[in-house]
């Protein structure tokens, strides 16, 4: 066996964790736990609360699509960590502007079910999108890394 092709796919290993999933709101602890777990593996403590919660919001974001199965990927990149949600429904999400405050937000019984979260996404992300794929989209929020956790 090649070592050099052996180092790549164990780096990629340690830089890439993804995990297909069905939605259910009951695992969307577990879904927090893999996410800290796997920021704390790759030393990204001070992330670890935001990528819970982004991760948390992009996986809450499937129970719209009509499609339960998603795969929920984490990336290690130079410069920050991906997170990225992969459903099976053609319809693209809009990133609404994070609110100033509440009284700007209208509605909030129709906000608890359409918007909030993603708006939660974008506060907290440094970088958010959406892009089509073959049958299906991928959602993805990207962390930037505290400067004392940069790798």
């Amino acid at each position: 066996m090649n070592t050099d092709a052996s180092a790549v796919r164990a780096n990629l290993v340690r830089e890439i964790q993804s995990w297909g999933l069905e939605y259910a709101p009951q695992r969307l602890p577990l879904v927090r736990e893999m996410v800290a777990d796997q920021m704390r593996r790759w030393g990204l403590e001070g992330r670890v609360e935001d990528a819970r919660l982004v991760a948390t919001e992009l996986v809450g974001n499937v129970r719209h699509t009509g499609d339960k199965h998603f795969r929920l990927t984490m990336r290690r990149r130079p410069e920050a960590i991906m997170i990225e949600v992969r459903d099976f429904s053609s319809v693209l999400v809009n990133f609404p502007e994070p609110a100033a405050d509440l009284t700007a937000l209208g509605d909030l019984r129709e906000l608890a079910e359409h918007g909030r979260g993603l708006s939660c996404v974008r506060s907290f992300a440094d970088g958010v999108g959406v892009r089509p794929v073959r049958n299906g989209k991928i959602v993805w929020a990207k962390l930037r890394y505290p400067h004392a956790c940069r790798p």
